[in-house]
């Protein structure tokens, strides 16, 4: 009689740890399988936001050119359109943003058409200083700085200046002298 309530204690103890057993790799494999869902998820690629902006001018405005924030590149123009209706800010520009500068852009932010040399292609400034907005939603307008001047005449009177202050830097004496 001891050698079967014996075995029945032993086959119910076995059957309890086989039970546990159960459970515990249950558990372990929710926890991998929650696990890879994260990772999975952290791993999908965020799809960009669009925003868009009308200009006084595009001067050369292309789709594909560079859209600055603060002078760093967060994105490109993916279309630019010429909508005479408008009225004075006939060009509509949408622009492409990064989704990691979606917090980066109040929806008060100005935009203007910048270029950096002579030779260089024309983009898009975002200009965030002086923002007390909240943030630009996907789809959302920013306003857009009215030129004081056009921009190609301010880099031509950078040139000029250029141009002028090396040629006063220039020795006279090896200018040729002419006899009259």
């Amino acid at each position: 009689m001891i050698v079967v309530q014996r075995f029945a204690e032993v086959s119910c103890t076995a059957h309890m740890n086989m039970r546990l057993n159960r459970k515990l790799i249950l558990a372990a494999i929710i926890c991998l399988g929650f696990a890879c869902l994260l990772l999975f998820i952290s791993r999908i690629p965020q799809r960009d936001f669009v925003i868009k902006t009308y200009l006084y001018s595009g001067q050369s405005l292309r789709p594909g050119a560079t859209v600055l924030i603060d002078g760093v590149e967060a994105g490109t123009v993916t279309a630019v359109n010429v909508r005479p209706e408008l009225g004075q800010h006939p060009v509509e520009v949408f622009m492409s943003i990064k989704p990691h500068f979606r917090s980066s852009i109040p929806n008060d932010s100005v935009s203007s058409v910048v270029q950096q040399g002579i030779l260089a292609p024309s983009s898009i400034e975002i200009d965030t200083r002086e923002t007390l907005g909240t943030l630009i939603r996907d789809g959302g307008t920013l306003k857009s700085q009215d030129p004081a001047e056009d921009e190609t005449a301010k880099t031509l009177e950078k040139f000029g200046n250029v141009v002028g202050d090396a040629i006063k830097a220039f020795p006279h004496s090896a200018a040729p002298k002419t006899n009259h």
